[in-house]
């Protein structure tokens, strides 16, 4: 493993990681779901939704027999659902992003390093992201691309949408560092040999290794049964220095 300054590209999540969206894809299930008969809890949420695609999520909510063609419209039917809300939120307050976001950006930028994005959301609500952060932040046009997980062989935690960017940018697993805000992939990224760089940002030492699939989130801002231990300015604050230091 080389050391962190030979890092040539960064594999970048979106929800939880560039900009904070649970609170979003929250109101768009209660949306979508309330009037199937579920109550949206905080408990049912992170049971039922946060994390998986929309293929798992669907065909587990809704009625038996729904066909795949019906699967696909509800799935088109949130997309366009949380990019109305996404928008909305950005013309009232801007991008719900993480603080120093932009430095993070400007130091990959200054230093060579190539950014590619990694998402399980839909092609629509990750491109409404980017797009927001690009109109904000002038280091953002660093992110040269999108990878949905869904448009892979299999998406997260699988790693091949890892691989799909690592192949647009022309890098291979030791030139990159992942940025996650679960737990998602590491598995079998540790098998795979995707994210080489072991780090934990809790301080400014290991706690214990990590794979860089874990974040700042996981080791510093969850508790329990994965509920959130910091709001969200300590989720930011906590992200920041994960990427100050990766940098």
């Amino acid at each position: 493993m080389g050391p962190l300054g030979r890092t040539r590209a960064w594999l970048l999540d979106i929800d939880g990681t560039l900009v904070f969206t649970d609170h979003l894809y929250r109101q768009v299930f209660e949306k979508l779901l309330s009037p199937l008969g579920y109550d949206v809890t905080d408990t049912f949420y992170a049971a039922n939704v946060h994390g998986k695609v929309d293929a798992d999520v669907f065909g587990k909510l809704l009625p038996e027999g729904t066909s795949q063609e019906e699967l696909l419209a509800w799935s088109k039917k949130k997309d366009d659902t949380f990019c109305d809300l996404y928008r909305e939120e950005c013309a009232r307050t801007g991008p719900p992003l993480l603080n120093g976001l932009g430095e993070a950006l400007g130091i990959a930028q200054q230093t060579g390093v190539r950014c590619i994005a990694v998402t399980n959301a839909q092609r629509g609500a990750g491109e409404a992201a980017i797009a927001s952060l690009r109109e904000l932040i002038p280091a953002a046009s660093i992110i040269e691309g999108l990878v949905i997980g869904a448009e892979c062989e299999q998406a997260k935690p699988h790693p091949a949408p890892y691989f799909e960017g690592m192949r647009q940018l022309g890098v291979v697993p030791d030139d990159c560092i992942v940025f996650e805000d679960s737990r998602c992939a590491t598995g079998e990224e540790r098998a795979a040999s995707a994210c080489p760089h072991p780090m934990c940002p809790h301080a400014h030492r290991p706690a214990r290794p990590l794979q860089v699939g874990y974040s700042c989130w996981d080791c510093c801002g969850r508790a329990g049964r994965g509920r959130p231990a910091l709001d969200a300015d300590g989720r930011r604050a906590a992200q920041v220095r994960l990427l100050a230091h990766l940098a």
